[in-house]
Order: structure tokens, then C-alpha cells, then sequence
């Protein structure tokens, strides 16, 4: 494998570890720099929203574990 395809492989992996869909990255791929921080703004987005939706739940988690201390006194 020469540094080209080390480099290709190692960024689709890195799209794939940030969820980057297949389609997403392809389209990284063939796409210039601009479109392609485009498409990182938009998984940047997906994330923080994914990771608000969580905080979200342990938010609610958190205060359901307050009530029940606070019933047992």
C-alpha cells in the first residue's frame, strides 16, 4: 500500500469514526475543500445534537434518582 492509500484509508476512517455515513464519505471524498468542511459542519451538528438529546436523558435520569432519595429521606 504506497502513502496515498494509507492516507485515504486512514481519513475514511476517520470519517467513520465520527458516523459519517458510506454516501457521506464518498461524497468527502470527491469533493473539494470547501463542500467537504460543508459536510464536516454537518456532522459536526448531527453530533452535538445527538449528544444534547443524551444529556438530555441523563438529565432526566439524574432528577428521577433525586426523587427517589429525597422519597426514602
Amino acid at each position: 500500500m504506497d502513502r496515498m492509500e494509507k492516507e485515504e484509508t486512514r481519513l475514511r476512517q476517520c470519517l467513520q469514526d465520527c458516523d459519517m455515513t458510506k454516501d457521506k464519505i464518498e461524497e468527502y471524498v470527491c469533493c473539494k475543500d470547501t463542500d467537504q468542511l460543508r459536510l464536516l459542519h454537518q456532522q459536526r451538528k448531527k453530533l452535538i445534537d445527538k449528544l444534547h438529546k443524551a444529556q438530555h436523558k441523563v438529565d432526566v435520569v439524574d432528577y428521577m434518582i433525586h426523587q427517589v432519595k429525597e422519597k426514602e429521606g
